[in-house]
């Protein structure tokens, strides 16, 4: 196999967890939505906003450090 290249069965575990963290995403967003007016602005709302104003693409292109997983 060339140099810097992953295994097929790494590569589609790497996807898996991207898109997890995807799913994830658009789950916070939507507890953030559903939070009172009144909880906008404490800590959780304010962690909950700061994961759902990760751009998505860039999500998608992470690529886990040599090192985890089976490499």
């Amino acid at each position: 196999m060339p140099r810097g290249r992953k295994p097929q069965g790494d590569q589609a575990l790497s996807n898996a967890a991207v898109g997890e963290l995807i799913a994830l995403q658009a789950e916070y967003a939507a507890w953030l939505d559903l939070r009172p007016e009144s909880l906008q602005s404490s800590a959780t709302a304010e962690a909950l906003r700061a994961i759902a104003d990760l751009d998505r693409d860039e999500l998608a292109v992470i690529e886990p450090p040599r090192g985890y997983g089976p490499d």
